[in-house]
């Protein structure tokens, strides 16, 4: 009975993490892992990954308390270091880079123009509360919901990206000329294009998150069809909506 008990759940466990590998923050995880154990590898003077996998005489090699003290380090680089080192990196970008990136693609030129039956959060938030409207409340408690997971995870990607992206400059930089996981990648590729688009596609995930267009905006078609009259009847028609929206709310 005890195997027929156990075996539901271990294969949930395993059904977990295949789960769990279909997530991009998860494959960033892992690739930070082993670019971080392929550069301590060879910190210490010791055999690169690929040496050890390719080598059967290193891989009985003792190295059992430099794995540890890996873990552990890498426990306190993505816990600790990773986030200070993120923040400071988001506020230099917005600080000098910002704005060079939004006029040089374009994005400082789109249409913010407010879909039809949609309302900013801010104005379905005090009409569910002014008119203690529980349907109203309950749809902003589900908005605030989503939002709050769609920014944790954004974030954590970015935040991997962006240990990613400093792992891979140092495999590639510092360590290059040996047996690496990037210098590996190089020599398949026969080319340096493969490694600039990596780096490429890393500043991307950590940096596309502040371009995308963040209005706070809720599909709500009753409450906005309100709007919309309070407009009809206080406001001419040729007065932006924008303003509108601002004088009653």
């Amino acid at each position: 009975m005890s195997d027929i008990n156990q075996n539901p759940a271990k294969n949930l466990g395993i059904f977990s993490v295949l789960d769990a590998a279909t997530e991009i923050k998860f494959f960033l995880l892992a690739v930070a892992f082993v670019l971080w154990v392929d550069n301590v590898f060879l910190y210490f003077h010791q055999p690169a990954i690929l040496e050890l996998m390719s080598n059967s005489a290193l891989q009985n090699a003792s190295l059992s308390f430099k794995l540890i003290f890996i873990l552990v380090a890498f426990s306190f680089m993505t816990s600790i270091v990773l986030p200070v080192f993120c923040r400071l990196a988001n506020e230099l970008y917005l600080q000098f880079l910002w704005n060079g990136v939004e006029k040089i693609f374009g994005f400082d030129q789109r249409n913010y123009e407010t879909p039809s039956d949609y309302v900013y959060a801010h104005e379905l938030q005090k009409a569910a509360h002014v008119a203690k409207d529980k349907f109203l409340i309950d749809i902003y408690n589900a908005y605030e919901k989503v939002k709050f997971e769609r920014e944790r995870s954004i974030n954590k990607i970015a935040s991997l990206a962006l240990c990613n992206l400093f792992l891979l400059c140092i495999n590639y930089f510092h360590y290059g000329q040996g047996n690496t996981v990037s210098r590996s990648l190089l020599t398949y590729s026969g080319s340096s294009q493969l490694i600039w688009f990596c780096i490429a596609g890393l500043l991307l995930l950590v940096f596309i998150r502040f371009h995308i267009d963040d209005r706070q905006l809720v599909f709500c078609p009753g409450l906005y069809q309100d709007l919309d009259e309070k407009k009809k009847q206080n406001f001419p028609q040729t007065e932006p909506m924008e303003q509108i929206r601002n004088s009653i709310f």
